[in-house]
């Protein structure tokens, strides 16, 4: 096997393509399924593929401390549950559409809204990628894992015949909250102790035991308490970064990760059946098309709403338009059961492959395809997504107190829509029943019975899906009050329109993360288009006025940097008849997020060069509200085609690292603070 994949590198590189496609080659020449007289022994690839699984996962957890994790996880949760939810809808639309049964659906459903957490890391592992489009791919990739596991509780029950009921649900989700607790706690007091003290007392070789005794141990557990190595191998790597060896430990293992990593890619491409793929390829093309586009869209949207820049949305989205390993679990868990078709696996195989020769080359375009979409945004839709990036910032910087009401509203929606789905699935499974009974007990027809019974379950349902509403209207004003606080009583409010953008866009990221979820548990209970209708009209109306709200904060920011023009030529060139000093600039304008003014050196790479040549928002999320001229003129709200000279005064806004970010790349540095060196 290693032979074969050396030569395959070898000529893949030599292409100048990804090695990853010589190893995906590779095992398709040492595979069972071609007539190439080289055999390798799939079981036993298999085992040390899953090595390979357990290590990469392990170096990607030393990347996540514990006190990473706990700031990425909140913020990527509700890109998560965006792209989580919307691709197993699709993935179940889909299968209906072609003819499939519910139960196929649901497993294709299951297959494409998982990303593969190998392949992703070897798109990404060659260095120099920016810390915030890996915490939020890695972030999205942990939540999708921990739904995996679920998933996979689920479809096993539905195999088994027994079905899945609410409460055993919540009992599986109850116990993985409680394994991920009590491993963080108790390993913390262990696990960096005790690496320590390898590295205080033994060699470099007792460390690398050490080391790989708590991966494959923490990865075993989870196994043994039916849950993923990988998982476990997670938690072991987020676990000893806490020891404050991570760089020493990176180097230590990064080469035997690389050599069970290219097991891996090998043993998908032994599974590659070319005649089983070939008679089912109008499938995975249209599988591989949901993943691509579905995967791109939806996590693009999620981390757009989550307070990410486009930049970061846009690549994330790229990175994970592919499925992962735990998509053949889960169809493996229906084929074995007799519940699903077998050539799902075949398609499972094909989609993977391609999906797996497609990532590096996405993420390889995605900086460019990235600029290119923030450049073809409306001008309204680029000040607004710079903007939505401060307030969040600014909600994180809440108190505790402050926060509290949105915790209600959220623990309020999360009850609202588990009752409603209750009601929508039970009506569904006992509507004829009912109907009957109706029809018996007041003598009327079955079309006026079954009426009656609709009736008396959307009475049922109304109080809690006017609660919910209730609660998402709540949610965005109370999310919005702590980002951007109202004026006192008899004092011009002048975050009004910011606060109102805000709270639309809320609701709206409140509306998907309730009704995607609603949505995919009760499609297979209800009529193909009767939730894409629903979901339609919803975001029909929310989209009006969010882009009501967006014309609206445009003009507010035009008019707020006339304002701040005036105040910049007041301060450039005092008037000793003003009466009044200048306000201080950040003070100014009230929701437009920092306010901070860079002059430009004439050394600065952006003399006679315009915003747009230089991609200043997309490469550093910050927006220039106002150009003041050396010669005294102004350009308020610049279209970004305007030619920089030397001396200007640019007043950017955006969050702090973003503006941060901003003055190095005007004053010829790298974007990245921790670099400290030229581009």
């Amino acid at each position: 096997m290693f032979c074969v994949a050396t030569i395959a590198t070898l000529l893949f590189q030599r292409l100048r393509l990804p090695a990853v496609l010589g190893y995906l080659v590779a095992g398709l020449i040492v595979g069972p399924h071609t007539p190439v007289p080289l055999f390798a022994d799939l079981a036993r690839v298999e085992v040390l593929a899953e090595l390979g699984i357990v290590l990469v996962v392990f170096v990607i957890g030393l990347e996540f401390s514990v006190g990473r994790l706990a700031r990425t996880l909140p913020i990527t949760g509700v890109s998560g549950a965006v792209q989580i939810t919307a691709m197993l809808w699709l993935g179940y639309t889909l299968g209906r559409l072609v003819g499939w049964s519910g139960n196929e659906s649901l497993y294709l459903g299951g297959m494409v809204c998982i990303s593969s957490t190998m392949i992703v890391a070897r798109a990404l592992g060659r260095g120099g990628e920016d810390p915030r489009l890996v915490d939020n791919v890695f972030g999205i990739l942990i939540v999708q894992d921990l739904a995996a596991i679920v998933l996979i509780a689920v479809f096993t029950a539905i195999a088994s015949g027994t079905g899945m009921p609410a409460g055993a649900v919540l009992r599986v989700v109850g116990e993985l909250v409680l394994f991920l607790a009590g491993a963080v706690v108790v390993g913390l007091l262990l696990i960096p102790r005790l690496i320590r003290e390898a590295n205080h007392r033994g060699a470099s070789e007792v460390v690398l035991i050490a080391v790989i005794g708590v991966c494959f141990g923490l990865s075993l557990l989870a196994e043994h308490l039916g849950y993923s190595v990988a998982l476990g191998a997670f938690i072991a790597g987020s676990l000893i970064a806490e020891s404050g060896l991570r760089r020493r430990i990176e180097r230590m293992v990064e080469p035997i990760r690389d050599m069970f990593a290219a097991v891996f890619f090998v043993s998908i491409g032994m599974l590659v059946d070319p005649h089983a793929i070939a008679a089912e390829w109008r499938m995975i093309a249209g599988v591989t098309a949901l993943v691509v586009i579905g995967q791109t869209l939806f996590v693009s949207i999620g981390s757009l709403l989550s307070g990410r820049p486009v930049e970061i949305a846009v690549r994330s989205g790229m990175c994970l338009a592919q499925i992962g390993e735990f998509s053949f679990i889960i169809v493996g868990v229906g084929v074995a059961a007799g519940q699903v078709r077998s050539s799902l696996l075949a398609i499972a195989v094909g989609v993977a492959v391609i999906t797996t020769f497609l990532t590096p080359l996405m993420v390889g375009v995605s900086g460019r395809c990235a600029l290119w979409v923030e450049a073809r945004l409306p001008h309204r839709v680029q000040t607004f997504t710079a903007l939505y990036a401060t307030w969040f910032e600014a909600l994180r910087g809440g108190t505790q107190r402050q926060r509290s009401p949105v915790r209600h509203h959220i623990a309020w929606m999360a009850i609202d829509v588990i009752a409603t789905t209750a009601i929508i699935i039970a009506f569904a499974i006992a509507r004829r029943p009912l109907a009957g009974e109706i029809a018996t007990r007041l003598g009327v027809s079955i079309g006026v019975a079954g009426a009656l019974a609709l009736a008396a379950a959307l009475a049922l349902a109304l109080p809690f899906a006017i609660g919910l509403a209730r609660h998402v209207r709540g949610l965005g004003v109370g999310v919005a009050a702590v980002a951007l606080p109202g004026e006192e009583p008899g004092r011009v409010d002048l975050a009004d329109a910011p606060r109102r953008a805000f709270v639309v866009t809320l609701q709206l990221a409140a509306t998907l993360a309730v009704l995607l979820p609603l949505i995919a548990l009760t499609q297979p209970f209800l009529p193909l288009y009767a939730g894409l209708s629903l979901l339609a009209v919803l975001l029909t109306v929310l989209g009006i006025s969010f882009w009501r709200r967006a014309a609206n904060l445009h003009e507010h920011v035009r008019a707020g940097a006339e304002l701040v023009l005036e105040v910049l030529d007041r301060q450039r060139h005092p008037d000793d008849s003003d009466a009044a000093p200048s306000p201080a600039l950040p003070d100014i304008l009230p929701g437009l997020g920092p306010l901070v003014s860079v002059a430009i050196d004439p050394s600065s790479p952006a003399v006679d060069r315009t915003l747009a040549d230089i991609n200043l928002r997309a490469k550093s999320g910050a927006t220039v509200i106002a150009i003041q001229r050396a010669t005294g003129e102004g350009v308020g709200s610049p279209t970004g085609h305007e030619t920089l000279t030397a001396g200007d005064l640019l007043t950017l806004t955006g969050t702090t690292a973003a503006v941060e970010r901003a003055r190095r790349l005007l004053a010829g540095l790298s974007s990245d603070p921790d670099s400290g060196h030229e581009p």
